[in-house]
């Protein structure tokens, strides 16, 4: 995309972030560009004081983007390393494993020094063994949180103040940093205190400069042989080359780093060869199945390539990755647009959850940008630029025929924005993009049913009808007409919208004496169920049937919550009242429990079992259907 366009219309977009501008020096352009999110010192007008007050920015911005790298110019990552432990003995201790020293120090910095430092420590002149491994971190984390305790308890009444506020937090991670800094400092002292302890004589010896004695030369060099000594000291030393510029010394580092396009060997197939080498292992017969898994696995584990949003990457070692972020396209919105191609953005969405094929929305963007810019190959769209050239006629002159320049002027037909055009089809493909990797999207494009599914849920006002629009949902799953991927993410659509609903109380709109008000249907039935008597609960049970399914239960909850004994008397009597009752009975209770699931239009609206919450009127209902026992019979 256009630099030029996306300063006017994104300025802050991660496009230009991360590519500076090009001047030719890369070493400079990258240094410039980091300056502008340096520690700098800033003024804001401050409204309560009503003055000016000066602060530094910091450079956490300049932190962040100089620990992302831009893979393949459009995806975003950071190197992780010290991950883990890389071989077998580091595996049998996992207090030393830096994931979980990070989650007793609570950063990672600290957690790869504190690893570093007990192995140097435990390692002073004897070869590490587990247990004392082990033995050393607990000892480190112990020290750490006894001192963070002392550190809370000396500054309890600060915190005391500053709970409930985000200062808190920072005060506690600022402690937390004190304590691993003071631990530490003392395990990297004790650790260089043994490490010259234990040295032995040999390592001394190692790190004194070698002395070589210098005896009287018994041969004498001749004049010339002399010359030539003395030219091959100054070669050495000069290196008889000259003095280049920084951009030329720059330019050609980065140049001894770019291979050859081309190369004159033969190409051969590395994974073929060692496919051979184990062939040739396993025919010999000496090897076992397992060795040649080792070396397989070992073979992948090196030489891995794996795929992150197109661009591929080398698994490096077990204690090392590369994290993806995300890539550029990530941040591109239809604010990127222009503010009158903006509106293409939300028609294409609407013809791509429609089921349109891409052909079809290709045809669609180029009638409208051809609607905003105008149709390139229409003649009214295009205006005549004049061009000047220079070119060469024969002259003849005394001595001889000859050549000379001269200059003219021709016209040339142009479409003036073809730039801004196809910025704003770059934009948009990126957008068509994205659509296609998000899988509701993509999956509303391709299924006319997983459309319908997803339009009836996204539509409902009511619980019944997600009940509904769930169940057939399954249906169709079990027929095939959607896949199982497609199922659950209506599912979870399905939880998502449900849970709303019964989360947020159904409000109406109505007018009275010419001014419209906003009510809440259930609000009057919940205070009556706060302070309703016994005897008129008939009354709320034939009330309730007016509001929603899941306004009704938040009735119901109201009164179990702030009425429960009265609550639990509804429902031990029905239960007394299903357990006791003969073959008839329980025929009449299946008849006056009954309420109809579609339309939630009840037998006997006045009936007790209304004012049970779902999940007690399943276990009545459960109770209902189970046979009677002899005893009752009998009874």
């Amino acid at each position: 995309m256009l630099t030029k366009f996306l300063k006017c219309y994104a300025p802050s977009s991660l496009h230009l972030i991360f590519n500076p501008v090009d001047t030719g020096s890369p070493n400079h352009d990258f240094n410039i560009h980091l300056e502008q999110f340096g520690n700098k010192r800033d003024t804001v007008y401050c409204p309560i004081s009503n003055n000016r007050q000066h602060f530094i920015t910091g450079n956490i911005a300049r932190i962040d983007l100089e620990s992302i790298q831009v893979i393949g110019g459009r995806v975003l990552g950071h190197l992780e390393s010290e991950l883990g432990p890389v071989d077998e003995a580091e595996q049998q201790h996992k207090i030393l494993s830096i994931p979980y020293a990070e989650k007793q120090l609570g950063n990672i910095d600290d957690a790869i020094e504190f690893v570093r430092v007990i192995k140097q420590a435990v390692t002073a002149g004897v070869e590490a063994d587990t247990r004392s491994l082990q033995i050393w971190a607990s000892w480190g984390y112990s020290e750490i949180r006894e001192r963070y305790a002392t550190l809370l308890r000396d500054n309890s009444e600060i915190l005391q103040e500053s709970k409930n506020t985000p200062r808190h937090a920072h005060l506690l991670t600022e402690f937390q940093a004190a304590a691993n800094k003071e631990v530490l400092s003392e395990l990297a002292i004790i650790a260089i205190h043994l490490t010259a302890v234990t040295a032995t004589n040999e390592e001394r010896l190692l790190d004194e400069p070698e002395i070589h004695p210098i005896l009287p030369r018994e041969e004498r060099l001749t004049p010339t042989e002399r010359k030539e000594l003395f030219e091959a000291r100054c070669s050495e030393l000069l290196d008889h080359h000259d003095t280049r510029s920084t951009f030329a010394s720059e330019l050609t580092m980065i140049c001894s780093r770019i291979g050859s396009p081309t190369s004159s060997a033969s190409p051969h197939d590395d994974d073929a060869q060692f496919q051979s080498y184990l062939t040739d292992l396993a025919d010999s017969g000496n090897t076992t199945y397992e060795t040649l898994e080792a070396l397989q696995e070992s073979h992948e584990r090196v030489t891995e390539q794996y795929s992150e949003g197109g661009v591929v990457s080398l698994h490096m070692s077990d204690a090392e990755r590369f994290v993806v972020d995300g890539t550029l396209d990530d941040d591109v919105t239809s604010d990127y647009l222009p503010p009158d191609a903006r509106s293409i953005t939300n028609e294409m969405l609407h013809l791509f959850i429609e089921g349109e094929d891409f052909q079809t929305i290709d045809a669609f963007i180029e009638l409208r940008l051809n609607q905003l810019y105008g149709d390139p190959s229409d003649k009214a769209n295009r205006v005549t630029r004049t061009m000047r050239a220079v070119g060469t006629r024969p002259i003849t002159t005394r001595a001889g025929n000859r050549e000379t320049l001269f200059e003219y002027t021709y016209p040339v037909s142009t479409y003036p924005n073809r730039e801004e055009r196809q910025y704003a089809r770059e934009v948009l493909d990126i957008l068509l993009e994205a659509m296609q990797q998000d899988f509701i999207l993509r999956s509303m494009n391709r299924s006319a049913h997983f459309r319908r599914f997803h339009n009836l849920i996204a539509e409902a006002t009511d619980v019944r009808q997600l009940i509904d629009t769930i169940k057939d949902a399954y249906q169709s799953r079990l027929r095939r007409t959607i896949t199982i991927k497609m199922f659950t993410a209506l599912n979870t659509l399905y939880v998502v919208k449900r849970a709303r609903l019964q989360s947020t109380p159904l409000r109406v709109t109505k007018t009275i004496n010419g001014s419209t008000k906003l009510f809440e249907p259930a609000v009057p039935l919940i205070a009556l169920a706060k302070t309703i008597a016994p005897r008129d609960l008939r009354t709320l049970a034939t009330n309730i049937h007016t509001l929603p399914q899941h306004e009704r239960e938040r009735v119901r909850h109201v009164l179990r919550t702030e009425r429960p004994q009265l609550y639990d008397r509804i429902l031990n009597g029905l239960l007394k009242i299903v357990r006791k009752a003969s073959p008839d009975k329980r025929r009449y209770l299946r008849f006056a429990f009954y309420q109809d699931r579609q339309t939630g239009v009840p037998n006997q609206s006045h009936n007790m079992i209304h004012l049970l919450t779902a999940s007690d009127n399943a276990a009545i209902w459960q109770q209902l259907k189970e046979p009677q026992t002899i005893t009752t019979l009998a009874a």
